[in-house]
Order: C-alpha cells, then sequence, then structure tokens
C-alpha cells in the first residue's frame, strides 16, 4: 500500500515544529518510535475527548470561544470562507452584519454563522462533543457556508461559482460538485482534516464522507485525499495564526492538533 501521510516520531523531538508553538512537556511522549496505524491510534488516545464548550451564542459557548480564537487585531473575526469583514462586538454575540451592511438576493444582511468544515452529515448528525470542538468550527459568513453545504473538498475542476475565497464545482477527484478553498488556508483546512479522522477515530463516516473517507482506522482518508491534502499541507504550512489558534484551543477545550505543532507528520 502506498505511503499515506503519517510519519514516524521516533525523533519527535528533532522534528521541525510550528514557528511559536508551546508543546506541553511529555504531551506526545505516547508517539514516540510509532509510525501508520499504531501512530494514528496513539494520537487518538493523545486528543481524543475533548472538553468542548457549548455550540453557539452565550457565556462559555462557541462565540465566546472564538473570541479568542479568531480575532484578529483589527477586532474583526477572521473569515477564511470570503473577503466579508465582521466586528466581534460583545464577546459571546453574534454578528448579524457585515461591515459593510451587505445583503443578499432577498435584502437580508449577511450574517456570521459557525461553519463546520467537516460536516456533521459526514458522521451521522449526532451532536455533543464531535460537533462542538473548536477545531472544526470556524466563524463564516452565511452566505458561503449554506453554498459550502456539505460538499466534500477537492481541487475544482470545473468552476461554478469563486468568490476569490471559495470555489465551487465539479471536483477533479470526485464527480459530483465540490468545494476548493483558497490557497492560503488549503493547509489549515487540510490539517484540521486529519485532525477530525484521528481524534474521532471511533465514528462512523456515513453519505457524502464517503467520497473521500473509508472506514477503516488507517489510513481512513482514500488515497486521492491522502495526497491531495498531503501537497497543501506542504504548500501552505502553519502561519503565526493557525499556531496562536492552536494554542487558543487547547486552553479552552484541552487538547492540541499534532498536524500543526509537526507539520510534516503527514
Amino acid at each position: 500500500m502506498k505511503k499515506i501521510y503519517l510519519l514516524s516520531l521516533a525523533t519527535v523531538a528533532t522534528m521541525p515544529t510550528a514557528l511559536m508553538a508551546e508543546i506541553p512537556e511529555g504531551y506526545y511522549d505516547n508517539l514516540k518510535g510509532l509510525s501508520g496505524g499504531d501512530l494514528k491510534t496513539a494520537i487518538y488516545n493523545t486528543i481524543k475527548n475533548p472538553d468542548t464548550p457549548g455550540y453557539g451564542p452565550g457565556a462559555n459557548k462557541t462565540w465566546w470561544a472564538f473570541y479568542e480564537t479568531d480575532q484578529l487585531p483589527d477586532g474583526t473575526y477572521l473569515n477564511r470562507y470570503s473577503d466579508l469583514k465582521f466586528e466581534v462586538g460583545e464577546r459571546g454575540s453574534r454578528p448579524k452584519k457585515d461591515i459593510k451592511g451587505t445583503t443578499n438576493s432577498k435584502g437580508d444582511y449577511i450574517e456570521m454563522n459557525i461553519e463546520h468544515s467537516f460536516p456533521k452529515s459526514w458522521w451521522g448528525g449526532t451532536e455533543g462533543s464531535i460537533y462542538n470542538d473548536l477545531f472544526n468550527l470556524y466563524p463564516s459568513d452565511n452566505s458561503t457556508n449554506s453554498a459550502k453545504s456539505n460538499l466534500v473538498m477537492d481541487r475544482v475542476a470545473s468552476v461554478s461559482t469563486d468568490d476569490g475565497y471559495t470555489k465551487i464545482g465539479r471536483g477533479t477527484n470526485v464527480s459530483e460538485n465540490v468545494w476548493e478553498p483558497i490557497d492560503t488556508y488549503k493547509g489549515d483546512f487540510s490539517r484540521g482534516y486529519m485532525y477530525m479522522i484521528s481524534a474521532w477515530q471511533n465514528y462512523k463516516w456515513v453519505k457524502v464522507g464517503l467520497q473521500f473517507l473509508d472506514n477503516n482506522l488507517y489510513p481512513t482518508f482514500k488515497q486521492w485525499a491522502a495526497d491531495l491534502y498531503s501537497e497543501w499541507c506542504r504548500l501552505d504550512e502553519p502561519d503565526q495564526i493557525e499556531i496562536d489558534r492552536n494554542e487558543a484551543v487547547y486552553r479552552i477545550q484541552g487538547n492540541r492538533n499534532p498536524y500543526i505543532d509537526f507539520p510534516n507528520l503527514f
């Protein structure tokens, strides 16, 4: 079988790490000397069962957490899906319109939503910790959130729509509509997908998710997905914003994304 993405961590201490990562001493000790399926299961045992916040607006919920994880220095939220900018406002609140007051075809303001990069339909729609996991949640404008829907992430071969951030159209590897992020965030989303199949490898993948996932402990990604996401991780290595977000999520829910801490871990 072709090697997928997991390298050995026998020399974890010498692997290149993120720019300013503050990895707690001993956090990854149980991964040393492992590779392949054994390594992925050890990662699962290290990062599983996060203490996720509640979902939605309000104290100690998603928007409360986004205040720490996704606020930019100018007081707006980082929107990875389009160029629309939204002021953060009161902590725990959800922005009801962007800075320019953009409206949709119905004349309604475009608002911010909580976007599941890895849609809940791919694991059957159950809620709880997997649904609330901050490593899979990002602030997004509701217009792009709706357009992206539960589509698989792939390289778009035939573009239907492109707002300069998110492309939608027929896929290169999937014969149906897919979505493709802007180059700046290709690695971010790929590392997020790697996290999800590791932290939640005890779940069964269903429906559209089976276009790029298999129900096995390793490698889980279909070969095309492993190759593409690995390529995107190499082309878009973690920047300081992604590293700082990893630290912020760790402070909130007590687990880390190892694919951010160790960018060569694929």
